[in-house]
């Protein structure tokens, strides 16, 4: 009996330790995976930068649970919040800007862009990745990267200097894409 309290708190300890062990949230994302997985895909895709995947996939939530599917699905989501933010540029920029008649119209064809195509097809893009349905995922992936280069295509289609104003979104949402797209390649 006098080994009762004794084996009680062993017994407390270990039950705490085996609770810890399974409570705690999962690691966070390593950053060696991050950046072998970022190598490798910029070696296969020269327009894909390996210093803005591993930017933008090491900023991952604490308690992301990283694997591949995990990181494929970040890209995808945060390509889709570049998109909502691009729009909200858009709308910003034709309410408040001074912009010529040739500019306004550009950056009306961004907003249908942005809006109509790119946005929509990363919300379907990420609801089929979830599926394990890769090919859809790809082609509403690529309509959406299509997206950023229509709109900063179409600030160059004029003679004479017009400057996209959002030519760091449609480069943002492109990579975001481009990786999204080499995740989904490489899962499926």
């Amino acid at each position: 009996m006098r080994f009762l309290p004794l084996l009680l708190c062993l017994l407390s300890f270990l039950l705490h330790r085996s609770f810890v062990i399974f409570t705690s949230s999962a690691p966070i994302c390593n950053p060696y995976l991050v950046q072998k997985v970022c190598h490798e895909f910029a070696q296969s895709d020269p327009l894909l930068s390996c210093s803005f995947c591993i930017n933008s996939l090491t900023a991952a939530p604490p308690g992301f649970s990283c694997n591949l599917r995990n990181l494929g699905v970040l890209s995808a989501q945060l390509a889709l919040t570049n998109a909502t933010g691009t729009v909200s540029r858009i709308q910003h920029l034709l309410r408040n800007g001074t912009w010529n008649p040739f500019e306004k119209e550009c950056l009306s064809s961004c907003l249908d862009a942005y809006s109509d195509i790119a946005v929509p097809s990363l919300e379907k893009s990420i609801q089929a990745f979830g599926a394990n349905r890769c090919q859809d995922a790809n082609v509403r992936m690529s309509a959406a990267m299509d997206s950023s280069t229509t709109c900063q295509d179409g600030f160059g289609e004029k003679k004479g200097t017009h400057a996209s104003p959002l030519t760091q979104q449609n480069y943002d949402l492109f990579q975001l894409c481009a990786i999204s797209l080499a995740f989904s390649r490489h899962l499926c």
